[in-house]
């Protein structure tokens, strides 16, 4: 087993320094590229902003290069990651960031109206505009700073929210350890190779967005396309410019998708394979893609399983549509009934 999960983008940027790591609309970086921004910005984060290991760091944003430049480089520090969904209200916000004791927030300039906000309610909150991270490390940073990597791999690495049994979000510890099992769950189930293409669209705030195909194509040496959030057409041009073997989409984007005016299978040709869960999946709505020869695989998990934890796997027989498979490759589980006595074959009961 690994220590770090950054040793494979390192090995990457030795073995194929020019391969393209990650597309965000005008700007693309090889792996040598995005190893050299994420040892800036650990340094940037250590030096400059006097991050040490444990410290919570909050990123209020949309999708974009800087998120998962910042996650490596939380790795690397020890740092703990924070995502906070930007569709919440400000009080939302707000408890989030006291719940972490977040020492810093990344916040995209999209948001700035809600950086006053904040402000005025933690004010020893210190904020870095997101935006901006290129600019800064290469300003006050050269390639010779040098940061020790952190080499516990049970660290938590990141804290991200979900509903709980209250009224206020909980936020679910995931260590370095459980992320690299969940990578393993995803490249067993989609079977990745280094010559993939991933499409992403759905929110890196989330765990689906993150760690359900876009962590694991970078640990495995494949290429990502980042798109800033969801768009109708952007996506359709991606699906038939880009030629993406693989992308997650919620039920409600598969949808809008195939509802649209701009519809057309032929764009989906270069998938081996759509992605889908978070929600209950309808079967007639796998079916009408099935039928168009556009693979739909499903995956089952919570936020606490980093996400993945029973799924479809690319090579088996995915039918009948709308179950969610089998427990994924390093996943153990159990079917309890009401009395919590667990249950055997044929029986029904809650994982």
């Amino acid at each position: 087993m690994q220590n770090n999960l950054l040793k494979n983008i390192e090995q990457h940027a030795f073995n194929s320094p020019e391969k393209i790591a990650i597309n965000f609309e005008k700007t693309s970086l090889n792996y040598l590229q995005l190893l050299n921004n994420i040892k800036l910005l650990a340094s940037y984060l250590s030096k400059d902003l006097k991050c040490k290991k444990g410290d919570r760091i909050a990123i209020l944003s949309t999708n974009r290069i800087e998120y998962i430049t910042l996650f490596y480089a939380c790795i690397k520090l020890g740092t703990i990651l924070a995502p906070i969904n930007w569709r919440l209200t400000n009080h939302e916000t707000i408890n989030i960031i006291k719940n972490i004791n977040a020492k810093i927030l990344f916040i995209e300039s999209d948001f700035k109206k809600n950086l006053e906000y904040i402000k005025s309610k933690i004010t020893k909150l210190k904020t870095i505009e997101i935006d901006l991270i290129p600019k800064a490390i290469k300003e006050n940073y050269q390639e010779k700073s040098f940061i020790n990597d952190n080499n516990n791999f049970n660290t938590t690495l990141l804290i991200v929210h979900t509903s709980g049994t209250t009224g206020k979000p909980k936020g679910a510890m995931l260590s370095q350890k459980a992320i690299y099992y969940n990578i393993l769950n995803s490249i067993e189930m989609h079977q990745f190779k280094k010559s993939d293409h991933i499409l992403t669209v759905i929110p890196l705030f989330h765990v689906g967005g993150l760690n359900i195909q876009t962590i694991p194509a970078l640990h495995i040496g494949a290429t990502v396309t980042i798109h800033k959030k969801f768009e109708i057409k952007k996506t359709f041009k991606s699906l038939e410019y880009l030629k993406p073997t693989f992308t997650v989409f919620v039920p409600t984007i598969m949808e809008v998708l195939i509802k649209s005016k701009n519809w057309s299978s032929s764009k989906f040709n270069s998938l081996r394979a759509i992605t889908t869960g978070s929600t209950i999946v309808s079967p007639d709505l796998i079916k009408n893609y099935e039928k168009n020869k556009i693979p739909v695989i499903q995956v089952y998990g919570s936020t606490e399983t980093s996400p993945i934890a029973v799924c479809q796997k690319l090579t088996e027989d995915r039918e009948p549509y709308g179950n969610s498979g089998k427990p994924a490759k390093t996943t153990k589980v159990e079917i309890f009934d009401e009395t919590r006595k667990i249950i055997n074959s044929n029986a029904i009961g809650e994982v």
